[in-house]
């Protein structure tokens, strides 16, 4: 489970890959009877307290950037070569997302101005087959099947950003959290909060949650076994995200077309 409900593919797939480690790493594979997740008392802080004052600060939000990381847990990240993606978000609705595989940017879209705008080998395998990676595909909106591969990654581009986290469940915001105390990421001070394994087993995902005085986030990990991944969030940064200038974009449909011209 994602913190931010995300449906983006790579996204998916680090969840997954976390459940499958969680799952795996007590080597039990018998299915077992699901455990209810604890719920915050009267007296105890949950996930939703912690992150409640983030509502109040969001509207005045210009833009954010969201670094999601995944790795062993037990293996430094190399910022130059990681896997993940780097997520632009500005408040006029345009978002820009670029997935990475060991460092080297194998996917990219732009929604800016009610336009779709995509690139890489996701395009040439699903989009528009035998297409270079590097030519720009322009994408209508609703000519895709929303439930599709191609839906799912598109969807996700184009969403509302209604707040930082995005939309988490009643379960998880009732979680009770411990505190951490201060802790800082990057250049921003920030308050640490954890919740997730309380018996440390390392069979369920844990969460370690900072915050700024805002209740905006600073960084969300999440771990399950010898893997985990990384979430980082900076705001208001100086980001233009506009149509591509170099390339053509090219008309196509999820079943795949030529460029026009």
């Amino acid at each position: 489970m994602h913190f931010r409900k995300s449906l983006h593919l790579s996204a998916t797939l680090i969840v997954v890959m976390l459940l499958i480690t969680a799952c795996g790493s007590s080597g039990n594979s018998s299915p077992t009877e699901p455990t209810a997740p604890p719920t915050a008392s009267a007296d105890e802080l949950s996930v939703g307290d912690v992150i409640a004052l983030a509502d109040t600060t969001w509207p005045t939000v210009t833009s954010m950037r969201v670094t999601t990381k995944s790795s062993s847990a037990s293996t430094e990240i190399d910022d130059a070569a990681f896997t993940g993606t780097v997520e632009d978000w500005t408040s006029n609705g345009n978002r820009h997302i670029i997935e990475f595989e060991n460092g080297i940017a194998t996917n990219e879209q732009i929604y800016a101005d009610g336009v779709i705008y995509v690139r890489g080998v996701f395009v040439s395998a699903a989009i528009a087959p035998g297409l270079d990676v590097n030519t720009w595909v322009n994408v209508e909106e609703g000519a895709y099947d929303a439930d599709s591969s191609v839906g799912v990654q598109l969807q996700y581009l184009i969403r509302p950003q209604n707040n930082a986290y995005g939309e988490i469940s009643q379960d998880l915001l009732s979680r009770p959290v411990q505190d951490g105390g201060e802790t800082v990421v990057g250049d921003r001070t920030c308050h640490l909060y954890t919740f997730g394994d309380e018996e440390g087993t390392g069979d369920e995902i844990r969460y370690e949650i900072s915050v700024d005085s805002d209740g905006l986030p600073c960084q969300v990990v999440q771990s399950a076994g010898d893997y985990q991944v990384i979430t980082t969030y900076l705001f208001d940064l100086d980001v233009n995200i506009a149509a591509p200038l170099e390339g053509t974009p090219a008309a196509a449909t999820p079943e795949g077309a030529t460029p026009e011209g």
